[in-house]
């Protein structure tokens, strides 16, 4: 009894560890007009860059402008979940070896993924 009292009634058969990465991006700071197309600019801005995607994207059609990815990471907030605090930067996200050490670190270092 006082095992269950102190551990509780419930067995953890299988658990989920890994990483996150969240950026927070207010799209009224990045010049862009309302809708899900700058949605979707930003999205495809980052991730393009991130995951080394080739196609570049412009932040309107037919505009001079284009969205940075480096702009996007500069005006946002960075949440990480998981791995090595010390790549827990901006400029990992900025670096593929960085952004791979930090993957790596999740094998020592994960959080509990929900």
């Amino acid at each position: 009894v006082r095992f269950f009292e102190k551990w509780g009634h419930f067995v953890v058969t299988q658990a989920y560890g890994g990483g996150s990465v969240e950026l927070k991006i207010d799209a009224s700071k990045m010049n862009l007009g309302k809708g899900k197309d700058s949605h979707a600019e930003l999205v495809s801005a980052v991730t393009a860059e991130i995951f080394r995607a080739t196609a570049p994207v412009s932040a309107r059609k037919g505009s001079k402008d284009n969205i940075s990815h480096h702009q996007i990471l500069a005006k946002s907030e960075i949440k990480w979940l998981g791995g090595d605090i010390g790549f827990h930067e901006r400029t990992t996200l900025e670096n593929p070896e960085l952004l791979s050490k930090w993957k790596l670190s999740l094998m020592s270092d994960p959080c509990m993924l929900t």
